[in-house]
């Protein structure tokens, strides 16, 4: 009797290791979180590229909680609506550019002065410090900005010669916003604001005598078949840009998954800077293998186009200090960063710099 009551025992954690995995198979996969990830990149941008490996290795990183789809084309909403269906949560994650709404934004616009820096990257290394100092962080508190960018900076690709300052007077440049608006007049030219598909046939016709963009930007609009004179001048910075996240959908992620999407929005953050000044190279064999010959602005020249400016860098200061703002705090830590990048500071703030 006794041996029969011992061998029960075992029979019947058998039986109920059995009924528990029974019904570990019987219940269903549990399904992923799925989140939406909206863009304005139309499918031929070279981001997009970028934008959707993103996608791919945010949703890989979940570990398979999350799946993350990729909207593009502004399909979701306009370029300048990327922060409302955002924070809204139209969109779990965005991409924004801060100039489309630049009055959300008055810090991060820092970055769009003249002669901010010559690179996408270099820039990135100033936002990148700016970010870890908390000086703009107060912009995001509607969501969670989860990776970065800074575009390249601007050139200018005319139908005139530019060798010096005196050489802008007169001039008809295109421009957006208030910032190119006060360049421009502070340099005795005239800001034509106009859509990017006109320009082209504007430089055609002479009815503007130079576009401005980036070295990318001016090989994707083909601005080598109309533009005779590329100039290699830095003139104005490029824009912030970054991928946003709803508050909301940041917090149905687990910790495990906050940690790694944390680590490959870093990475991507460098990725996509990188990826503008790739482009610029690529956009600077275009206009060479048109025959244009790229003509970099002589240093002392810029020099004297600095002194013009300056005020823009100024008023930047005093307003946003006047605000309130740690704008005097701002332009100190730009001047650290680009001295630790081993980059030019042309912008001295009398007051503020130190050499």
């Amino acid at each position: 009797m006794f041996k029969k009551r011992f061998c029960l025992v075992p029979t019947l954690l058998l039986t109920a290791a059995a009924v528990v995995s029974f019904d570990a198979a019987a219940q269903p996969a549990k399904e992923p979180i799925r989140m939406k990830m909206s863009s304005f990149t139309t499918p031929a941008h070279f981001m997009t590229a970028h934008l959707k490996e993103y996608a791919r290795e945010l949703t890989e990183a979940s570990g398979g909680s999350v799946s993350v789809d990729y909207y593009g084309a502004e399909s979701l909403g306009k370029a300048a609506e990327h922060w409302d269906i955002t924070v809204e949560g139209l969109a779990d994650l965005g991409l924004f550019c801060a100039i489309y709404t630049p009055a959300r934004f008055p810090l991060s616009m820092f970055v769009e002065l003249p002669f901010f820096s010559t690179s996408a990257q270099s820039s990135n290394a100033v936002v990148r410090t700016l970010l870890a100092k908390n000086l703009i962080n107060d912009e995001y508190k509607e969501a969670k900005l989860i990776s970065f960018y800074t575009t390249a900076p601007s050139q200018v690709f005319g139908n005139k010669k530019l060798e010096k300052l005196e050489n802008f007077k007169g001039m008809r440049l295109t421009g957006m916003g208030p910032v190119w608006t006060k360049t421009w007049s502070l340099l005795g030219g005239q800001s034509v604001a106009m859509g990017w598909p006109d320009i082209y046939l504007a430089l055609e016709r002479g009815t503007i005598d130079a576009g401005t963009t980036s070295w990318a930007a001016s090989k994707g609009w083909k601005w080598q078949e109309v533009a005779k004179h590329p100039v290699d001048i830095s003139v104005m910075g490029g824009f912030f840009c970054g991928t946003l996240m709803n508050n909301k959908s940041w917090s149905k992620l687990d910790g495990f998954t906050q940690a790694r999407w944390t680590s490959v929005s870093e990475k991507y953050s460098m990725r996509f800077s990188k990826a503008y000044d790739d482009g610029d190279e690529e956009g600077k064999q275009a206009w060479r293998a048109a025959g244009q010959e790229i003509y970099v602005f002589p240093a002392a020249e810029k020099q004297r186009l600095a002194e013009k400016l300056l005020p823009i860098w100024q008023e930047w200061v005093a307003r946003n200090d006047a605000a309130g703002k740690p704008a005097k705090e701002m332009y100190r830590t730009y001047v650290e960063a680009m001295k630790k990048e081993g980059k030019p500071v042309v912008m001295k703030i009398p007051g503020l710099y130190k050499g």
